[in-house]
Order: structure tokens, then sequence, then C-alpha cells
């Protein structure tokens, strides 16, 4: 673990590093065009080589100039993220500082989100996840449902730091919120197709309609697809689960190859305006299928380590060590494979949809009312791994019996319906939100996970075993908020705000374990929390400021068994600049904060435990900066410095009590992120199309990419097998803007992403003292062509 020290040390290297990192956007790769202030669309902050343009976002529930936002805030137009290639929303991670997004080792459909050392990834409908997910100000109950593919999104807002205000529900780390696209009322159609390695085909249509008695609408449709980059040596091998599972999972084929995907999306939207009073209704729908990368075994867990932490390592490798004989494979590794052996491993399935209805009246100019009424509705299915990439025989079986030493499906079903009455009040001395928010959410969640499984000959049924069921069980969530926030213009230079939040949290949860029959478990909890801030305008272009805010995240019950909720409290200071003229822009902000009760879960028994096992203190700093130095040529830079310590961590994975503060890291959190990046359009040619360049770079430092915290690992190299090295991602576009062709435009592209091919660790899990792991994807490209009317 870092030192106390870490952050005053680092701070004054950053404040240093900030008179130099746009230089450093020039000599270095770069990597993530326009983040934070950094945003390209007229609508968000472009630039047409007079200086920097407004970012406006609605970070505060209103819309305001980015600059004029004491939060810390990084925003994306549509434009950042098509030149950046960023098509879903793990491409997210590590353009915006202090943030991590990866996928799970157990899904292809199950995202985990870090940010500012607050990790969100559970997939229980029972917990809640400490970064809150929005489309369009609709709370996205499950982190599943955020896994869609951006079809038409008009911008991304990220929020760092614990929302205890003004969002839907309470979070200990942050928001991201997901903005689409408004219908303009004009008549218009795009049409986007690229292809590249990997056979990675994507295709968008959308048809804009013109205005009819005040209505707007669009449609937009998209598919992706592309395959996977290591091949399934088991490709074809069925498990057939009909009957175990009631009907609940079929036939199982075994895919050909490891870490594709497939999705369709619909998108649409209607706008409706009347003088003051307009109402917007959107629908959107993601059918998503895929198969989960390559997950291999690293190695196991020896007599060095922690006691109690290796309870089946050393007879998962008597099974590794039985099968030359028995016609098997054992293979250990700690390089990435193109080729494994996953014969349990089906094609996962993801489909998601919603309705949201948004209806504002302007009861006067600075007094307005607002509702957001939404439904959504997902189902995620998790069709078969095995996690150790081998082909196994049963050493104490029918001579024959294929083996898997951890199998695991899941079904996932979760609706939910959320309503937020909102009054805004804008004038000269006050500013004011404040509002009711109302969240229900019914799940059910069916995951047998045998250990240990015999498997008949393909012609004949699975059969699952009562201890094989890891969890089923009906879960219903009910959450009410009533929060105000305000704002006092002291002067035309002070302002001062103050919010509050009162939220009230109710779980129950009906289990269906052969163990838990019946079991009917409920819990409630309430919290209060409040923020308070202080800006100060140095100049017109120059914003101080200071802000303390709390954050909550619900308790909850699983397999009956109850865990409290976890506390944040955050201090952050910060300040927002133009500079010369508004060539340059900066912003930072430095974050201390005190985390206490986290949510932590590990296996325990073949069971999932949930415990308030930890405290600690974050620590940070976060930059953001965008120079425009000539017409056409935007460099940006970005850095992110977090230092998690765990003051507390007592925890009961081994069997007896254990405080392992000192000895734990803290899982997807890096130390340091650094994004940079360097565009270039040239001067229209007299058709009026020109040239665009885009170099990008984002560099990480080590992080361990696995679900939950691991416990220590004695063996070196095995250590260092499960950690992810320092990488820098590199990508690039380059295209022909604006080609006159017909009626429209045709932008044609280049594009490239991963360049150095970097192979790191994405996933790593310890399967109680067999470590496993899964690798990036390798470097992609391809070509691209979009025409517009």
């Amino acid at each position: 673990m870092a030192t106390h020290g870490f952050c005053r040390i680092e701070i004054f290297r950053c404040l240093q590093f900030c008179g130099t990192a746009l230089a450093l956007g020039i000599a270095v790769p770069a990597f993530a065009q326009n983040t934070g202030s950094n945003t390209g669309s007229p609508a968000a902050g472009s630039t047409d080589g007079t200086g920097l343009q407004d970012i406006i976002v609605t970070a505060q529930r209103r819309e305001q100039r980015l600059q004029d936002v004491p939060v810390a805030v990084t925003a994306f137009s549509a434009e950042a993220l098509e030149d950046a290639h960023i098509t879903s929303t793990v491409g997210l991670s590590g353009v915006v500082p202090n943030l991590q997004v990866l996928t799970q080792p157990s899904s292809a459909a199950l995202p985990i989100y870090a940010l500012r050392g607050v990790v969100a990834g559970e997939t229980q409908s029972q917990v809640d996840n400490g970064i809150g997910l929005y489309l369009d100000n609709v709370y996205l109950g499950r982190s599943a449902a955020s896994l869609f593919d951006i079809a038409d999104i008009e911008r991304v807002e990220v929020l760092r730091g614990p929302q205890g205000t003004l969002f839907g529900r309470n979070t200990t780390g942050g928001a991201i919120n997901f903005i689409t696209r408004t219908p303009p009322g004009e008549f218009g159609v795009r049409q986007d197709i690229s292809y590249g390695r990997f056979n990675e085909l994507r295709t968008r249509t959308r048809i804009d309609l013109p205005e009819f008695g005040g209505f707007h609408a669009s449609l937009t449709y998209m598919h992706k697809e592309y395959d996977g980059w290591v091949k399934n040596l088991s490709a074809g091998v069925v498990r057939d689960y009909t009957e175990a599972t009631e009907g609940r999972f079929g036939r199982l084929k075994a895919p050909k190859t490891l870490g594709m995907q497939n999705t369709d999306a619909f998108f649409a939207a209607v706008h409706y305006e009347n003088g003051p009073f307009t109402a917007d209704y959107k629908f959107d729908y993601t059918n998503f299928t895929g198969t989960q990368t390559a997950t291999q075994v690293f190695g196991f867990r020896g007599p060095d380590d922690i006691p109690g932490s290796n309870p089946i390592g050393d007879y998962v490798q008597f099974v590794f060590s039985q099968q030359p004989a028995l016609g098997g494979t054992n293979v250990v590794s700690t390089r990435p494979l193109r080729e494994i052996h996953d014969p349990n491993r089906g094609t996962d399935k993801l489909k998601v949809y919603g309705h949201s209805l948004t209806l504002n009246y302007q009861l006067s100019d600075g007094l307005s009312l607002k509702n957001i009424l939404a439904y959504r509705r997902s189902k995620v299915y998790n069709n078969g791994n095995s996690f150790d990439g081998n082909f196994l025989y049963d050493p104490y079986g029918a001579p024959g019996s294929r083996f898997s030493i951890l199998d695991a499906l899941s079904h996932r079903f979760q609706r939910q319906i959320s309503n937020e009455t909102q009054v805004t009040y804008s004038g000269d001395a006050i500013d004011f939100v404040g509002g009711f928010f109302y969240f229900q959410e019914r799940a059910r969640d069916y995951n047998p996970v045998p250990f240990f499984m015999s498997f008949p000959p393909e012609d004949q049924p699975v059969v699952l075993r009562p201890g094989d069921m890891f969890s089923n069980y009906k879960a219903r969530n009910t959450a009410y908020a009533v929060y105000a926030q305000g704002t006092f213009h002291a002067t035309d230079r002070l302002g001062l705000t103050a919010g509050v939040r009162q939220t009230w949290d109710k779980r129950r949860e009906l289990n269906f374990r052969p163990d838990l029959l019946n079991v009917d478990s409920r819990a409630n909890f309430k919290k209060l929390t409040w923020q308070a801030i202080a800006d100060y305008k140095v100049t017109p272009d120059v914003m101080v400021y200071g802000k303390v805010g709390t954050g909550y995240l619900a308790g909850g019950i699983y397999n009956a068994v109850k865990f409290n909720p976890e506390t944040l409290i955050s201090y952050e200071a910060g300040f927002k600049g133009d500079f010369f003229n508004r060539t340059l822009r900066l912003n930072a902000a430095v974050f201390m904060a005190d985390y206490k009760d986290l949510q932590l879960s590990y296996y325990q028994n073949g069971r999932l435990v949930y415990e308030n096992a930890g405290k600690a203190r974050i620590k940070g700093f976060e930059a953001e900066a965008t120079l425009v130095p000539a017409r056409g040529l935007t460099m940006n830079a970005s850095l992110g410095l977090v230092d998690f310590n765990f003051k507390r961590f007592v925890t009961m994975q081994t069997g007896a009590p254990i405080d392992l503060a000192g000895k734990v890291t803290r899982q997807n959190t890096p130390k340091t992120t650094f994004s940079t990046s360097v565009s270039y359009d040239t001067v229209p040619l007299s058709s009026g199309a020109y040239f665009s360049f885009m170099l990008q770079g984002d560099y990480r430092s080590r992080l361990i990419p696995a679900l939950s915290i691991i416990l220590p690992v004695a063996d070196e190299g095995l250590r260092k097998a499960i950690t992810s090295r320092s990488q820098w991602m590199v990508r690039a576009r380059a295209s022909m803007v604006d080609i006159p062709v017909g009626g429209g435009k045709v932008r044609v592209s280049l594009w490239g992403e991963n360049l150095l091919n970097q192979r790191r660790v994405a996933q790593t899990s310890d399967i109680s003292g067999v470590l496993t792991g899964a690798y990036n994807r390798p470097r992609t490209y391809g070509v691209e062509a979009s025409i517009a009317f």
C-alpha cells in the first residue's frame, strides 16, 4: 500500500505536471480526445478555431456551463465518442480520470465499474452498486442493464464523488448519466457501416422525421458483431439442462470462439412542444449475445498462504495430475493462450428494454415543474462456464466421464418502475432544485453452481444435486426519497450551496434454496445525506470551489443474512478556468474520503457471503486540460491519482476473524490513470471536404482486475500473474469528412485500437485456492463509412 504521504507528494508533482501536460500531449501517443472539458460538439463544447466553446451539462439537474458547476464532472459529446470509436460503455474505461470499466469473468453481459476506489459490479439483486447508472436521468437498478451499445447517445456525463442529494439513488462513488438524442424535427437520414479485424461489423441507421403538429420523432437501429479471439477446442459439446432446471435452460452448445459478441439495438424518441409544455417519450431495446473471454488457470495457492484460503486447490492439482493417464489436459499457464478447452461455456444472452416519459412545464421564466416516469425490464442468461480452460475426465467416475471443477449458470430477471417529480427555480439570488423520488424493482434469480461435476454422455440430461443450488430467490427492493438543494448567490462572485436528501429503503427476499426453502427475510434502512459547497469566481473565467458531502449505499439481505449500509464522507477542493482568450481550459480537483462499513463478498463452503468488513481512507487528485493553439488543432490531457488505504479489513473469509488491513489491495483501482490526445482538422477543400486525424493514448498503472478482493498470495510469480501490469492503450483514426455525394455528405475513416497490441490480464478470480484469469482483446483495426442526408 502507498504511504500516507502519497497524496502530498503526488499532488505537488501533479501541479508541476499540469503546466506541461499539454506539451506531453504532443510528445506521447494520445488517447481520449474530448475528455471532461474537452468535448467536441456545438451542443456540448466544441471549437471553431477561435477558442473553446461552452459545454452544457446537467450535473446539478439543471442546464449549466461545465465551468460553472462546482463539482468534478467529465462530459463527452456524440462526436467525441465517435472520434474515439467508443461504441459501448466499456469504452469509457481509462478516458475519465480514475474510472475503470471491465467485464466480469462469469458472464459477457455483466460489467464492473470502478470510480475513485469505489467498485460497482454486483450481480445479485439484493445488493446495490456504489456507482449510479442512469439513462436520461432514469436510474438503472442492475448493472447488467447498462451494458448497452451506444445506439443514439447525445452525451455522457460522469460525476465523480458521492451523490447524496440530487441523483435517483444514493451512491458512494459517483454517477454515470447517458443522455440520448432528442429528435431535431427536420427530415434526415444517416447510415454508418464499419468493418474490422475479427470480422467486426457495425451498422447504424437513423431516420429523423419532420415536425408535424408539434411532434418530432426519430428511429435508430444498430447492429454489431465480432468473432472471439481465442479458439474453443471443445466447440460443439452439448450439455442438456432442460430437466434439471425445469426448462429455464435447455441444450447448451459450446461456441467456436471465446470473446464473441452479437448485438441488435433499437432506439425511438418522440418529442412534443406546445408553448411552455414539452413531453419526451423514449424507448430503447438491446438484444445481446456473446461468449465471455477465455478463462485459464494461472496456478494454485500453496502452504505459505493464509490458512483457510485454499480449501480446494490441492484437490484440483490432484485432478490435473491424473489427466495425462485419463486422456485429458492439465494446462496451467500465465501467458495468453490462443486456444483452450471450454466445453461447458454456452452463449450468454441479455435482453433489456425501457420506456420513459418526461413531462416538463415552464410555469414562469425561472420556475419549472418536471416529472420523469419510467419502466424497465431485463433478462440475463449466463449459459454455463467452467473457469479452468481444460478438457478433464473424472478420476473417480466411470471411464470417459467428463469432469468440471466449477460450472455456473444463472438466469436473472428484473423489472423496475420509477417516478421522480422535480421543481426547479432559477433567479438572480437563488437557484433551487427539489423533488420526490420513488423506485421499486422485482427480481428473480436462479443460479446453480455445481462444483466437481461429473457429466453424463452428451445424449443424456445433466442431473443437478441439491447442494449445487448457489442462489434461488425472489427479491423486491423499494426506495423513497425527498431532496432539496439550493444555491445562494451571496455576491456576483460567491455562491453558497447546500443540499439534503432523506432516503428510505425496504428489502425483501423470498428464498427457494433447499436449505432455506420459503424463508421470507425483510429489512429496512434509512439515511439522511447532505452536501455543502462554496464557489468563488476569481475572474469571470476562473472559479475555485470547496465541497463536502456524504454518500450512502443501502444495506440488504442475501440468503437470509442481513448486511448493513456503507457510508462515505468526501472532501473536495478544485478549480476550473479558461485562459489565454479561451484557448486553454484547465480543471482540477483534490479529494479525500473516509469510507466505512464497506460491503464485501466472498465464497465460503460453496456459498456467497456478504459482510461489512472494511474501513478505508481514499485520497486523490484529478486534472483535465484542453489546448487549442491554432485553428483545427486540439490537444487534451487528463490525469487521475488515487490512494486507497484500508484502515480495517476484518473478514471471516478464512473461517475465523482476521484483520488484513495493509495486506490486501483494492481491486480494479490503479493508482494512476493518464490520457492524452492530439487531433487535427485541415482547412476545407473547395468542395467543403476536409481531412481529420486523431491519435489517442491511455495509460493506467497496475491493478488487480477482480470482482471481489483477493486475499494475499504468497507465491511471487503467481501474485504477478493475477496482477494486470501497467499499460498504454493507443488508438488512432484518420478520416476524410464532408465529402459531397449527391445531396448528402460522406465520411470515410480508417481506425485502429490497442495499436501497441498490449496483452494484459483483464479478469482474475480466486476459486477457493485456484487462481484463474483472462486476457484482453488484441490489436484491432478497420474501415468505417457514413453518409448523412
